[in-house]
């Protein structure tokens, strides 16, 4: 597990010679787990939202207990996705991130991320999160990329 970024300081020491700084998002450049985060959310606008919540529990239980196995992570992430398509996902992690997720971006990434761009340092981040809801956390705070997990949706 990572360490959230320490509250915001007047300056941060990058080291010399740093070509790329990566970041996690979750409770990194978070405060919270997004996958928690994103079922609470959804648990309060939808009835999926619970059903969301208690595989997300699941997962955690079994994840803490160190059972969690990739092909139950990709059920559930499969169930979550399921029957929305790409642009319908995109506009609710959009509205996920502004009603709840902008709350848990961590005190001091802002500074951190800006001191590597200051520094010309090129950022990403790379979460094992899906990419649709990392993405509006990374632009808020002005990451260069991000890599997280994607899915092709078969509309069959």
């Amino acid at each position: 597990m990572t360490a959230p970024v320490p509250r915001e300081q007047s300056g941060y020491s990058i080291p010399p010679g740093v070509k790329l700084a990566f970041f996690d998002l979750d409770e990194t450049l978070t405060d919270r787990d997004t996958d928690i985060l994103w079922t609470l959310w959804r648990c309060r606008r939808h009835p999926k939202g619970l059903l969301e919540l208690l595989w997300m529990l699941r997962l955690n239980a079994r994840y803490y207990r160190g059972l969690l196995d990739a092909e139950t992570y990709m059920a559930y992430h499969r169930f979550r996705v399921g029957g929305l398509g790409m642009d319908r996902l995109a506009a609710l992690a959009e509205r996920f991130f502004e009603q709840s997720g902008v709350k848990h971006i961590s005190a001091g990434a802002p500074g951190l991320v800006r001191a590597y761009r200051d520094r010309g340092v090129p950022t990403a981040v790379i979460t094992a999160q899906q990419r649709f809801i990392a993405v509006p956390f990374a632009r808020r705070l002005g990451v260069d990329e991000v890599i997280g997990n994607t899915f092709s949706i078969d509309d069959r």
